[in-house]
């Protein structure tokens, strides 16, 4: 870290009271403040007689990043050969209803054609 900066920071934070930087300290924000921040608020606590290590600082999550479309590519799906035959067993039947609605909206769209094209003729 660089001493310059933490001492433009401590600088910066002189004017802030003990019990606020005690609880940026606590926060460990770091989506807010930089790691520099918290070791002149450290120095800070430590020159103003607060005991700044007691203060544990809370592990921060972090925050979740907006990435751009990212693509997945599965090269293998290693399966025993029973699940594999399950699972075909399953994925046929769960076709069956499927398979009699895109025909219902077949024969709807076949009729809706059917009348229309009697009309005009």
């Amino acid at each position: 870290m660089d001493q310059k900066e933490i001492r433009q920071i401590k600088a910066n934070l002189q004017s802030k009271p003990t019990e606020e930087l005690q609880a940026i300290y606590a926060t460990n924000d770091t989506n807010e403040y930089r790691p520099e921040a918290f070791v002149a608020i450290r120095e800070i606590l430590r020159e103003r007689g607060s005991h700044a290590d007691t203060l544990v600082p809370r592990q921060q999550t972090p925050a979740p990043v907006a990435d751009p479309v990212r693509s997945v590519v599965i090269t293998d799906i290693r399966m025993s050969f029973g699940s594999m035959v399950v699972f075909m067993v399953k994925w046929a039947i769960a076709a069956i209803p499927a398979a009699i609605i895109l025909f219902l909206i077949g024969a709807l769209l076949w009729g809706l054609l059917g009348a229309i094209l009697v009309n005009i003729l």
